[in-house]
């Protein structure tokens, strides 16, 4: 420990990593090198996404370690849901660089931090942060985290770790863990049975231009539910290294998962799927012929 005064403490950049997903980067944040604008997760850091079970969380973070991955970077994932063999299935056949991505099984967070010291990854994931509730006392987790921390930062990789949710929105296990990260997340459906879930949504917003009540916006976006279902939102909250609140929603689809919309930009072919059989004017357009009326009450 020392005393340091701010004009003999030197200035560092956060560098960041990419998602594979640019308008999520955004929502990250940014970190500008002289003319240079770079988006993504913080790199050194702790990146941690918790979700109720089946919402996507493991198929989310396939999805970002292949993006990383197929950009020559090495991947390490901790899967202690799953055998290797299996988690090999649901990566597919589309891996770029399977020798740079790494799988491990071991459940230990001290045997962990031994291999990402090893090998140096760029990006680690550890699904899911559950294997931490094998440590008792509050004082073993903090010290392990401290340790998991302290190595992620000496190699300056990006740490996804996965949590669970109840049905109740609270970790599940031990939930202090969230508060010793660096950014927290939330992945949470997206379906007509919470409509707070699509608050914010461009399409959405859009129609409160030109619905009359309340009851004709939810008869909206429940027929949008039904030429676009599931859904999912990824959520920041906490984020010391960028604004909190950002946003972006995604879907499953066949292969995995696919970029709908965010604050920054929706997907055109989301956006003419949903206009098109609405009638409501896209941004630019002339308004589509046909009533809205008629599409809000099919």
């Amino acid at each position: 420990m020392a005393l340091y005064s701010l004009d003999n403490i030197e200035h560092t950049k956060i560098l960041r990593l990419t998602t594979g997903f640019p308008y999520l980067d955004r929502s990250f944040g940014i970190t500008t090198h002289g003319n240079i604008d770079s988006y993504g997760m913080p790199c050194g850091r702790i990146v941690f996404a918790s979700g109720e079970p089946g919402v996507g969380k493991t198929r989310f973070g396939i999805a970002v370690t292949k993006s990383v991955n197929a950009l020559g970077y090495k991947i390490l994932v901790f899967q202690g849901e799953v055998r290797p063999q299996e988690f090999k299935q649901w990566t597919g056949n589309d891996v770029i660089y399977p020798a740079r991505y790494l799988v491990s099984d071991d459940r230990d967070i001290a045997q962990m931090i031994v291999y990402i010291r090893q090998e140096k990854p760029t990006l680690v994931v550890i699904d899911s942060a559950n294997m931490i509730d094998d440590y008792d006392k509050s004082s073993e987790i903090h010290g392990i985290m401290d340790d998991l921390k302290i190595a992620i930062a000496e190699i300056g990789s990006v740490c996804l770790m996965i949590g669970h949710l109840t049905k109740a929105g609270k970790m599940k296990g031990n939930s202090g863990v969230s508060h010793l990260v660096d950014v927290e997340c939330s992945i949470i459906r997206v379906h007509t049975g919470n409509m707070k879930s699509f608050d914010g949504l461009s399409v959405v917003e859009c129609m409160k231009n030109v619905v009359e009540t309340s009851a004709q916006l939810k008869i909206a976006i429940q027929n949008m539910y039904k030429f676009v279902p599931g859904m999912f939102r990824y959520n920041i909250g906490k984020n010391r290294y960028g604004p909190s609140g950002g946003w972006a929603l995604f879907r499953h689809n066949e292969t995995g998962i696919e970029y709908l919309d965010s604050p920054d930009g929706i997907d055109q072919r989301f956006a003419e799927l949903v206009y098109g059989n609405s009638g409501v004017k896209m941004p630019g357009e002339k308004k589509k012929s046909g009533s809205w009326r008629e599409w809000f009450s099919r």
